[in-house]
């Protein structure tokens, strides 16, 4: 304690050099900062072109960001335009298609029967129907709805993409 209380005895007693020393850091400070402006404010013209160049950058990039924001909202409209058409668009009647097949009968060795438009009774005892074979047509119509979507998809890609024609 008594070695803390000698310090403290000479700190009081040659207390004006603290405040010297304090003096000259805070000039050398003040020094360092003056000359720090000094060459800053030689690189200000080229600071100000710089910044000038970026705010023109920006306005150029904003500028083609509108302008392709607005060439996809035209081309998601006209997309949306046709999805409608499409869907409105009313399909005919289904028809549904009968085919029969095409089964090779053997010849009977026996005459032809009474009446010529049937099966011979010799195909008929040997399990040969001759069935019509129904087709609906109605899952093509909706596979076309999807055609046509998605070339209305591929035209508003194009349009964004300047690839197409309209």
């Amino acid at each position: 304690m008594a070695l803390f209380v000698a310090i403290l005895k000479w700190c009081l007693a040659h207390w004006k050099w603290f405040v010297g020393a304090a003096a000259v850091l805070v000039a050398w400070w003040a020094v360092a900062v003056v000359l720090d402006w000094r060459s800053d404010s030689k690189a200000l013209p080229a600071v100000k072109e710089e910044v000038r160049q970026e705010k023109k950058k920006r306005e150029e990039d904003r500028k083609e960001m509108t302008e392709s924001w607005n060439k996809a909202q035209i081309a998601s409209e006209g997309y949306q335009r046709e999805l409608a058409a499409i869907r409105d668009t009313p399909h005919p009647p289904a028809p549904v298609i009968r085919v029969c097949r095409s089964v090779t009968m053997p010849r009977p060795a026996a005459s032809p029967s009474a009446d010529t438009g049937g099966p011979s009774p010799a195909a008929a005892t040997a399990g040969v129907l001759q069935e019509p074979l129904e087709f609906d047509t109605s899952p093509l119509y909706d596979d076309a709805d999807r055609a046509d979507g998605l070339s209305a998809q591929v035209r508003g890609l194009l349009a964004v993409c300047g690839g197409g024609g309209g």
